[in-house]
């Protein structure tokens, strides 16, 4: 009985017994309210039928009229006793009708008085006639004459039908839940409970919740199934070359400086491109990691002097403008780092020698606007919606694609940011990255410079 259905549709089956059981003894109080007294003339009247039942039918045709047509209260009842205290119907007499019984037999006036009722049957035996307490049916006011038992039974069925009915409704949405998530822990990533299961309470909006995070939980697993094939792919071609290289240097001895150059810079590419991998598998798993504050000014700023550094053999230049303004916000520092820092470093990658390129920081409705810009030659147009894809290679002639800025992208949507670039229109690529800042640390800076 694990099941919620059967739990749902026996509690209201259960809450409808229960009520039937209320209702069944109220029924009892108000039939013993209406029968707490009987006038004379009813009573005589009710002697009378009983008496010619009795001469009628004898005692079967007393316990069938008392059963049909005796028209009585659900308390109360007839009895039938003969002179030693015997019930006619050989019924046990409650208590207070065997001692209303022996007072009169007493007192002597269960022979002698005229005013103690009596009936005679056929074979002129005399019974004394006494209205006493009568056990009620167990179906109280359902088990009167009155009461068609075929009714009853219908409505009894057509109850049962309404509570099956809602509670298959009430259910629905867990039951196509259920199904999915089996389905899900099988392999098949597709399945989803259905918009039929998306209902506007609350078990509705669990469906449609399931299905978002089946949703998101198919695209990731798209996700690495591409980064593992892409990986794959431009793993090979380094590889190969390294063979090739290998193979050069066995066949002239003369030429294996050449060769073991070549074979260093392979695996550099391929070192670069592991550890971007790396990156970017940690980025979409640490957004349960805990965040601190992270200044931004002073996090650029050791990036830019990393660049620089990096830069200056060709003559290459960083530049940082933070407009005076020191800018914290909650977040991931390595991870932050680790993102601004591929977009610096793309951008000194292009930008031509004897060039600089400009890092700047400034506070934009409530949240800090890094913007990148070098003066190389930019992105086809057409190609600028997919540079933040993983293994995107547009103007590179390194022979690898990366993964560099695919991880800025996912960093700065875990910390609830924007990421966007375009192209210069002196020339160059610009890079945009919108984080928000903490709101009272944005109120506050504002109230101070007011």
């Amino acid at each position: 009985m694990n099941s919620v259905f059967w739990k749902i549709f026996l509690s209201f089956i259960v809450m409808l017994a229960a009520v039937g059981a209320i209702t069944v003894h109220v029924s009892f109080y108000l039939a013993g309210q209406r029968a707490a007294s009987i006038n004379e003339l009813k009573r005589i009247d009710v002697q009378r039928d009983a008496e010619a039942a009795l001469v009628d039918g004898g005692r079967e045709g007393f316990a069938r009229w008392l059963r049909r047509d005796a028209g009585l209260p659900l308390t109360k009842t007839i009895f039938l006793i003969d002179e030693t205290g015997d019930e006619i119907l050989d019924r046990k007499l409650p208590a207070e009708t065997k001692m209303a019984f022996g007072r009169l037999k007493k007192s002597g006036r269960l022979k002698s008085s005229k005013r103690v009722p009596k009936v005679v049957d056929a074979d002129g035996n005399v019974y004394l006639f006494l209205l006493g307490p009568g056990r009620p049916p167990a179906m109280g006011v359902f088990a009167t004459p009155g009461v068609n038992r075929v009714v009853l039974v219908l409505a009894l069925l057509v109850t049962a039908t309404v509570c099956f009915l809602l509670t298959r409704y009430l259910v629905a949405p867990l039951t196509r839940v259920t199904r999915a998530a089996e389905a899900l822990a099988d392999g098949k990533l597709s399945a989803r409970a259905g918009a039929e299961a998306y209902r506007h309470d609350e078990l509705g909006r669990l469906a449609a919740q399931f299905d978002d995070m089946a949703d998101a939980l198919q695209r990731q697993m798209q996700t690495r199934q591409d980064l593992l094939r892409n990986a794959s792919h431009e793993l090979r071609s380094p590889l190969a070359r390294i063979q090739v290289a290998l193979e050069l240097a066995r066949r002239q001895p003369d030429a294996i400086t050449e060769q073991l150059e070549r074979i260093e810079r392979e695996a550099e590419q391929m070192e670069a491109l592991t550890a971007q991998m790396l990156n970017l598998a940690r980025a979409q798993s640490d957004a349960a990691s805990e965040e601190t504050d992270v200044d931004l000014a002073e996090l650029l700023q050791q990036i830019v002097d990393d660049a620089c550094f990096e830069g200056a053999p060709r003559d290459r230049d960083v530049q940082l403008d933070t407009h005076g303004d020191a800018l914290v916000l909650r977040g991931h520092p390595e991870l932050l780092a680790s993102a601004i820092e591929n977009v610096v470093r793309n951008a000194l990658r292009f930008t031509p020698e004897g060039s600089q390129v400009d890092v700047d920081l400034v506070r934009e409705n409530g949240h800090a606007l890094i913007a990148v810009r070098d003066s190389g030659p930019g992105i086809p147009e057409t190609l600028i919606a997919h540079i933040f894809e993983p293994f995107f290679q547009g103007q590179s002639k390194a022979g690898t694609a990366g993964v560099g800025l695919a991880v800025s992208k996912q960093v700065v949507d875990l910390h609830g940011g924007t990421m966007r670039a375009r192209n210069r229109s002196e020339g160059g690529l610009e890079v945009e990255i919108r984080l928000p800042l903490t709101g009272d640390q944005d109120t506050s800076t504002s109230a101070a410079n007011a």
